[in-house]
């Protein structure tokens, strides 16, 4: 999974990556969100996910998400609606369109 979502190689995952992947699933995710998942799979508050972060989670969900700092999380998903997530009805899911498109070159 992680080198499907790993566009470049870089074995980093970042907030552009995860958008773009989205979008090509048809689901429009705002950048909240997407800074969310990031987050949590951030443990050293990087702001993108190396395949050892990204693989600690997945593979020892318990233990991984020890190392995550809560606090960090919620600040990346302030201003998320819950209650419209996956719903296709967040408010702000528009306004953010532009922050994460992939680059043309």
């Amino acid at each position: 999974v992680f080198q499907k979502l790993d566009l470049d190689g870089g074995d980093v995952l970042n907030a552009k990556m995860l958008k773009h992947f989205f979008h090509q699933m048809g689901k429009t995710v705002d950048s909240n969100e997407i800074d969310g998942m990031i987050a949590m799979v951030d443990p050293k508050e990087q702001g993108f996910a190396s395949y050892e972060d990204f693989a600690a989670i997945f593979t020892n969900p318990a233990e991984g998400l020890r190392q995550v700092n809560a606090e960090y999380v919620r600040d990346a998903v302030k201003g998320v609606d819950k209650n419209a997530l996956w719903s296709g009805d967040s408010e702000d899911q528009d306004s953010h369109e532009d922050d994460y498109e992939s680059d043309s070159d």
